[in-house]
């Protein structure tokens, strides 16, 4: 990535973090401890997301249904290794035997098998992580709507996401709790 790049994003994260604080204590001013009558208190939390992510069970459990298939495809390019080194192997050892149409027809064979090893490694991979993705994007879609769930019922003004705050107090961590809910099933 080249410096101009990591500046940007780098300005783009001080710009951000710079915005969320500033509406965190305009919030703040404006209705502190609840403002005026009527008006609910102002009660904020964060949840720290990648531990969320990754403890929550049908993260793990997916995750090993997606790593079988990494295994499958990788079994999958291993036998086709195996099949160019026997190629490989047969024209290594038969080249003096064999007139030129046969050597010809085994390097032709061989050639073959390289290119579609490699196009099938090509494109297993690019789905296999299109699909990684989707799963991704799917389980961070069911952790914000439980968040939004606990939240709502729990009658939190603003809940956040750990990554933006540069602290956090123990007491408004809510990643064990949102756990607990996630997991109850178990």
């Amino acid at each position: 990535m080249t410096d101009r790049r990591l500046k940007d994003r780098s300005d783009w994260g001080v710009k951000w973090t710079v915005i969320v604080g500033a509406l965190i204590a305009l919030a703040l001013v404006v209705t502190p401890g609840g403002g005026g009558v009527g008006e609910p208190a102002l009660k904020l939390g964060f949840v720290d997301m990648t531990r969320l992510f990754n403890e929550y069970h049908r993260t793990q459990v997916l995750a090993a249904e997606f790593d079988a298939k990494w295994v499958k495809a990788q079994e999958e390019l291993d036998r086709k290794a195996d099949h160019i080194r026997e190629l490989q192997k047969q024209r290594d050892e038969t080249a003096d035997a064999l007139s030129e149409a046969e050597k010809a027809e085994l390097e032709a064979e061989f050639r073959k098998a390289v290119s579609e090893a490699g196009v099938f490694r090509e494109q297993k991979t690019k789905a296999l992580r299109a699909e990684k993705q989707d799963l991704d994007k799917k389980l961070l879609g069911e952790l914000r709507d439980a968040i939004k769930g606990y939240s709502t019922r729990q009658g939190y003004s603003m809940v956040f996401n750990e990554s933006l705050l540069l602290h956090g107090a123990e007491p408004y961590d809510l990643t064990d709790e949102i756990l607990r809910q996630v997991n109850k099933d178990l």
